[in-house]
């Protein structure tokens, strides 16, 4: 089985952070086949690919998204090994409390994982934001 990591925002938005994160351009792909102005439409970067090989340039491209406060979406695809998508779980943002409820009726267990993975993604993303306000505001200080 093969983990892909997805970050999905505006795709200039995804632009202007995989820029600012050392990305090569190519790294942020069009969500959709539908033709779309550049600042209407979606993007997604995806870990592993060709295009952006290191967790740490991802991870960068998500920091700038999350300083910003800008909208995005998290995703962890698993494919087998012909390619073909075994499963897929949106990690953020959270479920509405009513898609919690219907999930929990197929399969509580799961429910829960989400409700808590959520949970801890939105506390790691405060915690970046602080950090990263904190530091902008030293080097303004020094």
């Amino acid at each position: 089985m093969r983990h892909t990591w997805s970050i999905e925002a505006s795709y200039r938005d995804l632009a202007i952070a995989g820029d600012a994160a050392g990305l090569d351009r190519n790294a942020v792909r069009y969500v959709s086949d539908r033709a779309l102005a550049f600042d209407q439409a979606d993007g997604r970067i995806d870990y592993p690919s060709i295009w952006c090989p290191t967790p740490a340039l991802w991870l960068a491209a998500l920091a700038v998204l999350v300083e910003r406060g800008l909208p995005l979406r998290l995703g962890l695809t698993e494919t087998d090994a012909s390619g073909r998508i075994a499963a897929y779980a949106k990690l953020f943002p959270r479920f509405d409390a009513a898609m919690l409820a219907t999930i929990a009726s197929i399969h509580p267990r799961q429910a829960e994982l989400s409700a808590a993975m959520g949970e801890q993604i939105e506390h790691a993303f405060e915690q970046l934001r602080q950090r990263l306000t904190a530091q902008d505001r030293g080097s303004l200080e020094a």
